[in-house]
């Protein structure tokens, strides 16, 4: 789409938000057992992300 909107000539700026490691979370186990995590995401894509430091460790922490 930003390729589409560029060759118009129109100025413009596309903004990507990006992807909060917080999300991660869920899936701790299979990090922390496989080394693994599974996101619908194509593979020519790139996955821009960031940590806010707000997460906060579970009684299922994968650091133990």
């Amino acid at each position: 789409m930003d390729e589409a909107i560029a060759a118009t000539g129109v100025h413009h700026r596309a903004l990507c938000p990006p992807f909060l490691m917080e999300n991660l979370l869920g899936q701790a186990e299979s990090i922390r057992d496989a080394g693994t995590f599974f996101l619908t995401l194509a593979e020519d894509r790139v996955l821009r992300t960031c940590a806010t430091g707000r997460a906060r460790p579970g009684p299922r922490d994968w650091s133990t």
